[in-house]
């Protein structure tokens, strides 16, 4: 794993259009991206991010008329 590779939690919360209370919130509830703590510090991994993302957007389903 690369450090270029890592986003901060305020990165995440922006691409995904969240707050970051929300993902702290995630966090402890264990749902939401993946994540690692290194110390006290969070960073997410660029690609499981990206397969998280992937992922819920397999369950949601759009109707156009």
């Amino acid at each position: 794993m690369e450090i270029e590779n890592l986003l901060e939690a305020s990165e995440v919360a922006s691409i995904i259009g969240i707050k970051k209370e929300t993902l702290r919130s995630w966090r402890a509830k264990r749902v939401g991206p993946p994540f690692i703590k290194i110390q006290k510090t969070i960073r997410y991994n660029k690609d499981d991010l990206s397969e998280y993302l992937n992922e819920k957007a397999k369950g949601t389903t759009c109707t156009t008329k």
